[in-house]
């Protein structure tokens, strides 16, 4: 086999035929041999049962789309008493259960799904011969796992409504990167202060004038610098730009507030200061 067609092969995997087309290429593979763990109990299995056909379709080669052939086998379970007699192999890092693409391809076409979506995505995903529809790159999207974010440093906290006028809540903004990142089910210091607890890397919390806030922001953070005085919530001082829209507090933009003097006495970068790391924005 060429060497230039190793990196379309699956570490786990070793090559039986290539078969070339003017569009396409199609690898007919076999796992290299070793035994397989019964997903029920466990229990490692070398007794094989059948052989069949697992089709994956694989990262394109020069403009061709690639499909792998595997050579996959079933599996007599080695456990009497188990209620899974007979398992197929399974395919470690190279393709889930019941998948229809390798992982490989699985991540990069829910990339393309995360920056274009559904249709936009199908059409460069074709153009790139990877073909997906529309609905499919959306499925590979809603079944990603959402990465834990980054431990928030400058966080803002103020009242805000379930229900107006009825049920009011709490609403936590992480004002370094403009987005909302929890909401409490109350506004009382105790909620504050345990969600501060959890949160030991706040250095800054800017609250509104409430008395609630103010006792669990000390309570929970009590080496973090305090600011108060928002003037509604939190969120609404960060527009999509991450600038803050807002007036301080004497009413006028371009007036250095008492917010704006503490944070320079802190060392942390003003509204304009595109030098270092966006600090909260003044309200």
């Amino acid at each position: 086999m060429s060497r230039s067609l190793l990196p379309l092969i699956p570490a786990a995997l070793h090559v039986v035929q290539v078969l070339p087309a003017p569009d396409r290429i199609t690898i007919l593979t076999a796992p290299k041999p070793s035994s397989t763990a019964c997903p029920l109990c466990g229990v490692l299995s070398d007794r094989v049962h059948s052989h069949y056909t697992r089709t994956l379709a694989d990262l394109p080669w020069q403009g061709r789309a690639v499909t792998v052939q595997v050579q996959a086998q079933r599996f007599r379970c080695a456990t009497a008493g188990c209620l899974r007699q007979v398992f197929a192999e399974r395919l470690p890092g190279v393709a889930p259960s019941w998948a229809r693409r390798t992982a490989r391809l699985g991540d990069i076409q829910r990339y393309i799904g995360f920056a274009l979506g559904g249709e936009p995505g199908s059409r460069l995903a074709a153009r790139l011969s990877m073909p997906a529809s529309g609905n499919t790159l959306l499925r590979l999207v809603q079944a990603a796992e959402p990465e834990p974010p980054p431990s928030p440093r400058v966080v803002g906290i103020s009242n805000w409504a379930w229900r107006r006028g009825q049920r009011y809540g709490t609403i936590v903004c992480d004002l370094e990167r403009g987005r909302v990142i929890d909401l409490l089910p109350d506004r009382s210091a105790e909620g504050v202060a345990s969600w501060l607890r959890r949160h030991p890397g706040v250095e800054v919390v800017a609250r509104d004038r409430a008395g609630a806030y103010a006792e669990g922001a000390r309570q929970g953070a009590p080496k973090a610098m305090i600011l108060l005085g928002f003037r509604g919530s939190p969120a609404l001082c960060v527009d999509r730009s991450g600038s803050a829209p807002m007036f301080g507090a004497s009413g006028r933009r371009g007036h250095r507030t008492r917010h704006e003097r503490a944070l320079s006495h802190a060392g942390l970068p003003r509204r304009g200061d595109h030098a270092g790391r966006p600090g909260p924005p003044p309200c």
